[in-house]
């Protein structure tokens, strides 16, 4: 289960910071409303924290963080398929991506923007989905590092529990 919780943390860090770095793009090249709402770099943020707290094994933190960026890859979904449906009919009625443009740019690269979009919120909420389903497997580890395998609390503080009688008519 180690390398399998590496490998889930990893790919959601490199999934966050691809996300932030192409919404930056975006932002910088476009200014338009669906890239201003800064979907991919609050929702990179969430899938990038969400592969630290993965790492770290805070189980707690894993399911509320997972649940976040599943939530903002659903808004970026949204968000881009919105965007593909503003130009969509000007890509069916024939043009090529050589010769039409949108917003000053060639609807290529918006083309592909919005796909990469798309793909990175297909990725937020399957990889988050699975994670938000099986958290349980995620132990955080004890004070030596290792993996605590009961479910059970340990204190250093002895407990004790008394029971008394209730009154009872």
């Amino acid at each position: 289960m180690e390398s399998r919780v590496k490998v889930f943390g990893i790919f959601n860090i490199l999934l966050g910071i691809t996300m932030i770095i192409t919404e930056y793009s975006a932002i910088v090249m476009y200014g338009l409303p669906m890239d201003t709402t800064a979907a991919g770099l609050w929702g990179g943020m969430f899938v990038m924290t969400t592969g630290v707290v993965i790492i770290k094994r805070h189980n707690v933190m894993v399911l509320v963080f997972s649940i976040l960026s599943a939530m903002s890859g659903l808004i970026m979904i949204a968000l881009y398929i919105w965007s593909m449906s503003l130009y969509g009919k000007r890509i069916s009625s024939g043009y090529t991506c050589d010769q039409t443009y949108y917003e000053g740019h060639s609807i290529c690269s918006r083309i592909a923007l919005d796909s990469l979009f798309l793909i990175y919120g297909a990725a937020a909420v399957g990889m988050n989905t699975i994670l938000i389903h099986d958290a349980k497997w995620i132990e955080p580890k004890n004070r030596n590092g290792l993996a605590n395998t009961s479910t059970a609390i340990h204190t250093d503080v002895p407990v004790v529990v008394t029971i008394t009688p209730s009154m009872t008519n």
